[in-house]
C-alpha cells in the first residue's frame, strides 16, 4: 500500500522516493548458497561496484535520506551516474548493504531471489538459510521463499539496504510481480533501492509515475535551476 510519495529532479537524474508500508574479483565466478545443491553464481554481482569518483552528490545524498522510505526508485538514462551516487550514499550510511546487479539472464524468479537471498547472507552469514531451504523445495512458490527472507530480515536487529542495480534488465512478467511481492512485504528496519535506465512496470511504481508524470523532467530538456535541483 502506498502512503505517499514525493519526487525530485536531480542533475538529470529522475529520482522518485516511494513511502511503502509495506570475494570479489569482477572476473571470477563462485558457488552460490544453495539448499540442497551447489549453484554458481556470478561474484561480481554480488558486490558493490568499485568507487570511480569521490566527487559528492549533496542533493541525490539529501533526496535519499529523507524521511524513512522502504522504496527508492532511481531512473535515469545510461551515464547519468545512478550507480555511482547511490554507491557513494551507501558508503556513508550506518547501515548493512546487500547489492545485486542483475542482467538478462535474472529474468527468472528463481535465479533472481537466488541473488538477493544470497546478497543478505553475504552481510550476515546463516540469516537466510530458512529462506533458501524454501527456494529449493520442489513445487514451492517463491513467494514462500520470499516470506522467509523478510522474516530472516526482520529478526536481523540492524538495519539493512537491498539495492538492485540495473533493474530495466529484468522484463519478465512473474519476476515484477515477485519483486513487488517482496516490495510490500519490506519488514520496517529494511529498504530496497531499485536503479534503472527505464521506468519499471511494477504495481508500486504505478500510482507514483502517474502522480508526478507532469513535475518530471525527461533526459533531453533543459536542465533544472537550482531550486529544482532540491528534494
Amino acid at each position: 500500500m502506498i502512503v505517499s510519495c514525493k519526487s525530485s529532479t536531480l542533475c538529470g537524474m529522475s529520482l522518485f522516493v516511494v513511502m511503502a508500508a509495506a570475494r570479489s574479483s569482477s572476473q571470477q565466478r563462485n558457488t552460490g548458497l544453495s539448499a540442497g545443491h551447489e549453484v554458481v553464481l556470478a561474484e561480481a554481482k554480488l558486490a558493490p561496484p568499485r568507487m570511480r569518483s569521490q566527487i559528492e552528490r549533496p542533493r541525490v545524498t539529501r533526496a535519499l535520506d529523507a524521511g524513512a522510505p522502504a522504496l527508492t526508485l532511481v531512473a535515469a538514462p545510461a551515464g547519468y551516474g545512478k550507480t555511482t551516487a547511490v554507491r557513494a550514499w551507501c558508503a556513508r550510511r550506518k547501515v548493512l548493504v546487500a547489492w545485486v546487479t542483475l542482467d538478462a539472464s535474472d529474468n527468472d524468479p528463481a535465479r533472481l531471489w537466488r541473488y538477493v537471498i544470497t546478497a543478505v547472507d553475504r552481510v550476515h552469514q546463516g540469516l537466510v538459510w530458512a529462506a533458501l531451504v524454501r527456494l529449493d523445495v520442489p513445487g514451492a512458490s517463491i513467494e514462500s521463499a520470499i516470506d522467509e527472507l523478510m522474516n530472516s530480515v526482520a529478526g536481523l536487529g540492524q538495519d539493512l539496504v537491498i539495492v538492485l542495480d540495473d533493474l530495466h534488465r529484468v522484463t519478465d512478467s512473474g519476476c515484477l510481480a515477485s519483486i513487488d511481492y517482496g516490495l510490500e512485504g519490506l519488514p520496517s528496519n529494511a529498504r530496497a533501492v531499485l536503479l534503472t535506465r527505464v521506468d519499471p512496470a511494477l504495481r508500486l511504481a504505478r500510482p507514483l509515475r502517474s502522480s508526478h508524470r507532469g513535475h518530471r523532467r525527461r533526459h533531453g530538456g533543459r536542465r533544472p535551476t537550482p531550486e529544482q535541483h532540491k528534494p
